[in-house]
């Protein structure tokens, strides 16, 4: 199915370009390929008269294309900042004015940019690489303008061929076509992660679009699907051996298969039946239809009745039964439904991205109507650790659907996490700093742990670690900035207080 979406989504990007009017000249330039590619991503759009590939471009339209390049187009046209130079055209104002306010380019003089200079081979491929990440100014310089070319072909940033014209030839649009989509391709500064990668995540490329003309690969998604009833001897079928086997709040053990996050899963098994289902990548289903990827409204539509307001469970050993409401604030980014079969489903949103449904965890019937809202009286630190690796592993399979890089489980960190977690439940606060007045910088320091940036999140009172993850996520004070940061190691701390509230410390850093 996913083919058949490709070639529809290529006819009519492909019928939208000869609409516009492509010039017979497009056609027949050997940098034809390039600019259709790169129109079908939404970033080289052409001029009245068509791509013109073979003529020089301007300074103004080096600038635009830097602009799309960084993801920033939006953000441009909606802010429309400043800047002093008279001679660029207004259509071109947003792009320059966001380039001048972020410090990253400047004009031929105090009051003109140069808009219809001809830009150069070596000044567009410093914008290009400004745009990996890499950077030619100050001590810490990666390489001289002069040298802009030398420096991309060396890292491997563009290839031999395109090297040698851009050093011998005049330089054209479509060298900028050819440029630009080599420049997708290539690894950001820091990361093994690529232009492209990073565009579709900032939302500034649909990655539809980006399968279509071949720059990633589609995800290939798993046929199998392991309900609840189903056998643990099933699931080993399917699945195969596990990569983690962790203490679940339900009771039951989760069975993490976590060794490809583009396919993560967790099964909970109790009694060698499964009791749980936890699914957090893209296209993960379990019934209706509805996966990982899609919208609420999606959902809405699927259920034809309401989501769940509360949960009933009965306390162990009481004739009472406690009522948990679910349509409070705190439950916004998720809702509760029962499956077909009578069991628990509860779906995760991510806020920021229109409500797509992030998560979907399955819990049979009986165990999470017996599961009180609180942790196993007999939790100990094992307990907690199995807590400790849920939130690591769930962070990467987040971090991974949104195109970022897992990050690596650094022991040291943990400690420092651990004992930030367990110094807020002693001497009752709930904050970055710690009681003594020390910070995150600090605590890692302490760890001997030597960094070049560092982030942290802390939460309170969440009884699930997904729960948790989707609130940080979900989070309007920084803390989804954090999880979604650029950072290499993650260490995790759990303590439970007295009170049965769990206490978790994320830190990061690189």
């Amino acid at each position: 199915m996913k083919r058949k979406i490709n070639v529809i989504l290529v006819i009519i990007l492909l019928t939208a370009i000869l609409a516009a009017g492509v010039s017979a000249d497009d056609s027949e330039s050997k940098y034809y390929d390039y600019a259709v590619k790169l129109n079908m991503l939404g970033l080289f759009k052409g001029t009245d008269i068509g791509f013109e590939l073979e003529r020089e471009p301007t300074r103004l339209e080096g600038a635009v294309m830097f602009v799309r390049l960084l993801g920033a187009e939006e953000e441009a046209l909606e802010m429309d900042y400043f800047h002093p130079f008279s001679d660029v055209p207004q259509w071109g104002s947003p792009y320059v004015g966001y380039l001048y306010e972020n410090e990253l380019t400047n004009g031929i003089s105090e009051d003109e940019f140069g808009s219809y200079m001809p830009i150069r081979a070596m000044s567009y491929m410093t914008f290009a690489l400004r745009a990996l990440g890499y950077t030619d100014e100050g001590s810490s310089k990666d390489f001289e303008w002069k040298w802009a070319l030398e420096f991309a072909y060396l890292t491997g940033t563009i290839d031999s061929d395109l090297y040698l014209e851009l050093k011998n030839l005049m330089f054209l649009r479509g060298h900028v076509a050819w440029s630009s989509l080599e420049i997708l391709t290539a690894e950001t500064k820091f990361t093994d992660r690529t232009l492209i990668d990073k565009l579709i995540f900032n939302g500034a490329v649909k990655r539809e679009a980006a399968e279509a003309v071949g720059l990633v690969l589609p995800i290939e998604l798993p046929d199998t699907q392991i309900l609840i009833g189903h056998t643990f001897d099933y699931v080993l079928g399917e699945l195969g051996t596990w990569d983690r086997n962790q203490f679940s709040r339900y009771g039951f053990d989760w069975f993490i298969y976590d060794s490809d996050y583009q396919n993560y899963i967790q099964i909970g098994v109790e009694k060698n039946l499964v009791t749980g289902v936890l699914g957090a990548s893209i296209g993960f289903t379990y019934e209706k239809n509805i996966s990982v990827g899609m919208s609420r409204s999606d959902l809405e539509s699927a259920y034809t009745e309401s989501a769940l307001t509360e949960l009933r469970k009965q306390l162990p050993g009481e004739n009472t039964v406690m009522i948990y409401p679910l349509d409070n604030e705190d439950n916004k980014d998720k809702s509760t439904y029962l499956t077909s079969g009578g069991d628990y489903i509860t779906y995760y949103f991510d806020s920021y991205e229109n409500d797509k449904i992030i998560a979907i965890l399955v819990v049979d019937e009986m165990v999470e109507e017996r599961t009180i809202d609180s942790f196993p009286l007999e939790a100990d630190d094992l307990f907690y650790k199995s807590l400790e690796i849920q939130v690591f592993c769930l962070t990467n399979a987040f971090r991974v659907q949104k195109g970022l890089n897992p990050v690596i489980w650094d022991q040291d960190t943990q400690r420092a996490a651990s004992l930030h977690s367990q110094d807020m439940i002693e001497n009752e606060y709930f904050a970055h700093t710690s009681f003594d007045g020390s910070n995150l910088g600090d605590r890692l320091g302490a760890q001997n742990i030597s960094f070049v940036s560092a982030g942290e999140n802390i939460a309170a009172g969440y009884r699930d670690p997904v729960h948790m993850i989707n609130a940080w996520l979900n989070s309007t004070t920084g803390h989804r900035d954090i999880l979604l940061g650029d950072f290499d190691y993650l260490g995790v701390g759990i303590w439970i207080d007295n009170e049965n509230r769990m206490f978790g410390t994320q830190d990061y850093w690189r």
